[in-house]
């Protein structure tokens, strides 16, 4: 998905990284429970994950079971549920993985650094967030996050493995082919502020 948390609006930083996070836990055919029953069922497993720019969805089946990861990955990206207690799980565990990784010199580091060098600028601000921005993030704002980025003309879809290249466009037509394109939001990303050169210290 051509959208990561660079596309998050500055005061909700991390918006990318909860509706990936939420898409595995339950589609509106499916309970989080019933996709991972699925999966094992189909001898693999399905994973989300949001990045700087991108966002990768990833299945991983048994050959004779293609057709049905194929529609699991489909029913994933393209109906996700956000169900408001699933929301609020995955955020407390959010909370309590950043007070770790705060306690963490390496990842403030980091952090620290992409502020300096990108300033106000999305590649600035965390991919997971700050306590402060997760807290703000509705399920609302998940639901207008996913409508506005999650459309196949914003969409790679590569399928490698021991599949016949005319099946696999047939069950990819199956899974997908009935997603609708959508106008995609204009791309208004600020310039990076001009290099400077300072002395930069973290009372940890």
């Amino acid at each position: 998905v051509g959208a990561g948390s660079a596309q998050d609006a500055p005061e909700k930083s991390g918006t990318a990284n909860l509706v990936a996070l939420l898409l595995g836990q339950g589609s509106a055919t499916r309970s989080a429970w019933q996709i991972v029953d699925a999966m094992d069922a189909a001898g693999g497993a399905v994973t989300v994950t949001a990045g700087t720019d991108l966002t990768f969805a990833y299945a991983s089946v048994l050959e004779d079971s293609f057709d049905e990861g194929l529609g699991i990955l489909a029913d994933v990206v393209r109906a996700p549920a956000f169900a408001p207690d699933e929301v609020e799980r995955q955020r407390r565990q959010l909370r309590s993985a950043l007070r770790v990784t705060y306690a963490d010199p390496d990842f403030l580091a980091t952090l620290v650094h992409s502020r300096i060098v990108y300033g106000a600028h999305p590649y600035g601000l965390p991919v997971t967030g700050t306590p402060a921005s997760i807290d703000g993030i509705t399920r609302e704002d998940l639901l207008a996050f996913h409508a506005r980025q999650y459309v196949p003309n914003n969409c790679l879809l590569a399928i490698v493995g021991d599949v016949d290249p005319a099946e696999a466009l047939a069950a990819a037509e199956r899974a997908f082919g009935s997603w609708e394109r959508r106008d995609l939001p204009a791309d208004a990303m600020p310039d990076p502020p001009a290099p400077a050169r300072r002395v930069v210290v973290v009372d940890t």
